[in-house]
C-alpha cells in the first residue's frame, strides 16, 4: 500500500477503533490517490473482506459503519467502474451504505 493513507491501512487491517481515531482527527473517508478509487479507504475496507483473511464481520462492519458516519461516499465507483455494493455479497455492508441515488460518478467529476 505505498502512497496510502494511514487511514487506508486502518481499513486494510479492519481497525475500527484506529479508523476511529483518525477519522476523529480529520481524515478524509473520500480521499483517493492519483484518481485510482481502489485506494479510497471504503473500497480499501471491502476489499479486505473480499480478500476472505478470515475478516470477522463485526469488525468490518465498524469500520464501514465508522467511514459512512463521516461521509464516506459510496457512489464512487472503483478503477473498474464498480460500487462498494457491486463488490461485496455481505448485506450487513449493504444495509449500512445508502443505494447511490443519483447514478454513477466518476473520479473525474471530483
Amino acid at each position: 500500500m505505498a502512497g496510502s493513507t494511514a487511514l487506508c491501512y486502518a481499513c486494510k487491517l479492519v481497525d475500527s477503533s484506529m479508523v476511529k481515531a483518525l477519522l476523529k482527527h480529520g481524515a478524509n473517508p473520500n480521499w483517493h490517490m492519483n484518481l485510482v478509487a481502489d485506494s479510497m479507504p471504503l473500497h480499501v475496507a471491502v476489499d479486505a473482506d473480499l480478500s476472505k483473511l478470515g475478516v470477522h464481520h463485526l469488525k468490518l462492519r465498524a469500520v464501514v459503519e465508522a467511514l459512512h458516519e463521516e461521509g464516506a461516499d459510496p457512489s464512487i465507483p472503483d478503477a473498474d467502474g464498480r460500487l462498494v455494493e457491486d463488490k461485496t455479497s455481505n448485506s450487513e455492508l449493504k444495509e449500512i451504505l445508502p443505494a447511490p441515488q443519483f447514478g454513477r460518478i466518476s473520479l473525474k467529476d471530483q
